[in-house]
């Protein structure tokens, strides 16, 4: 481990330095440890979502963290301790989501991808249905529920910066008129409206935009249908603040628009406000950590190869993940862009793209961040190769939720660790 005397310039070259600072307590912490894995603070997640609640001033709000952002076992109980409810996109996370105590009535269930049979089960065990297309609608109202049991309805709504969004998720304001204009008794049981999603979202005007399309499309409805919904769900997508601010806004800011836009296009009336965050809690609260094995470098440029890489983390964007230190040997070289990259050599496998004068050596250890959300939760139909995956309690002890002992290695590009 590095102590307090230990010479950084000499261990580390710090890449990113705002989330290096982030991270120094715990990159200290996993000094020495076998590599790879992929390691989850609790104390930053519970940063996160005390952060989310605290621009939460407005009474009527609830907060349901979406568990596909991350389904480990560890964060799912954490998410409860903080007395969150909970989203689910399959019967699979309603379980897990049972199994860490949540009850039924605090669960929300929300796939697009739902049969009729899931929905009968979910709908008789209480849990909160949010149907996105009429045929779901028809199967809620041949179960015959009582009048009692509400649920909710997702929305779909033409904004440009959720197209991929808008285009397959929810029902259009036209949609919706036209189903409940031949069944208005039916329109009842849904008190809860519900945004389509967004994802990435970082800019202030785009979401202000979602906002105000959403809340508009929903006072449509209400008007054409004589029907006020009780619960309006934000959803989420929001980036957590420590991204939030490199883009001059922050999480308190952006929910405060939601306030304004329900004011402005649905009237005083009180309502619930919901918002779903799940890369907002979880995405910066971990970090990936590999070795560097073979290096591969010209006058512009430099690949380095790491036991590391999507096909550990589920293939994304590269600006999903940012190389933010490198431990151990390094060359210092002008004007070098550097790739970190598995062993596929793929364009799939780049983790990051780096500009920076510093460059890692094999045998070098690289941490690697924004690793949090969306990777484990969808690794077992990508990966290669399971990494360690490792919990840090607030105390900082370090304990090993699963390993890959058990992995399966379908290639040899698998690198082994070191310690």
């Amino acid at each position: 481990m590095l102590r307090d005397d230990a010479k950084f310039d000499e261990t580390l070259t710090i890449y990113n330095e705002k989330m290096y600072l982030r991270w120094k307590d715990e990159i200290d912490l996993l000094r020495g440890l076998k590599t790879p894995f992929v390691a989850w603070s609790s104390a930053k997640i519970r940063d996160n979502i005390r952060l989310y609640n605290q621009g939460l001033d407005h009474r009527n709000v609830t907060v349901r963290y979406a568990m596909k952002s991350c389904t480990i076992r560890n964060v799912v109980e954490l998410a409860r301790t903080e007395r969150l409810q909970i989203d689910c996109q399959s019967l699979r996370e309603v379980r897990l989501a049972r199994q860490c105590g949540f009850a039924y009535s605090e669960i929300a269930l929300s796939s697009p991808g739902l049969s009729k049979s899931e929905i009968e089960w979910a709908a008789t065990h209480q849990v909160k249905v949010i149907v996105n297309c009429k045929e779901h609608i028809e199967c809620l109202l041949e179960l015959g529920l009582p009048s009692t049991q509400k649920f909710g309805l997702r929305l779909s709504v033409n904004v440009p910066s959720t197209q991929r969004f808008w285009e397959k998720f929810g029902m259009s304001v036209p949609e919706v008129i036209n189903f409940f204009d031949k069944r208005p008794a039916s329109i009842q049981i849904f008190d809860e409206i519900h945004h389509h999603g967004a994802a990435r979202l970082t800019s202030a005007a785009d979401f202000h935009a979602i906002s105000d399309a959403f809340t508009k499309g929903a006072a449509r409805i209400e008007r054409k249908l004589n029907h006020q919904f009780a619960i309006v769900n934000f959803g989420g997508g929001l980036e957590p603040e420590s991204i939030l601010v490199e883009f001059g806004t922050n999480t308190k800011d952006l929910i405060k628009v939601c306030d304004q836009t329900i004011a402005d296009n649905l009237g005083p009336q009180p309502r619930r406000i919901v918002f779903e965050p799940g890369r907002a809690i979880t995405k910066d609260a971990s970090c990936a950590v590999g070795s560097v094995k073979l290096a591969v470098t010209s006058d512009r440029a430099a690949v380095f190869y790491s036991d590391i890489g999507t096909n550990c983390l589920v293939p994304l964007p590269l600006s999903e993940f940012r190389l933010v230190v490198a431990i151990g040997v390094t060359e210092k070289i002008e004007g070098n862009s550097i790739t970190l990259a598995d062993g596929t050599c793929s364009p799939a496998g780049v983790v990051s793209r780096e500009s920076s004068q510093f460059l890692p050596q094999p045998g070098s250890i690289v941490v690697v961040g924004l690793t949090g959300a969306y990777t484990w939760s969808l690794i077992e139909s990508f990966c290669d190769y399971i990494p360690r995956a490792l919990w840090i309690d607030h105390n900082g002890t370090i304990s090993e939720m699963f390993s890959a002992a058990n992995a399966r290695l379908v290639s040899d590009l698998s690198f082994g660790g070191i310690h």
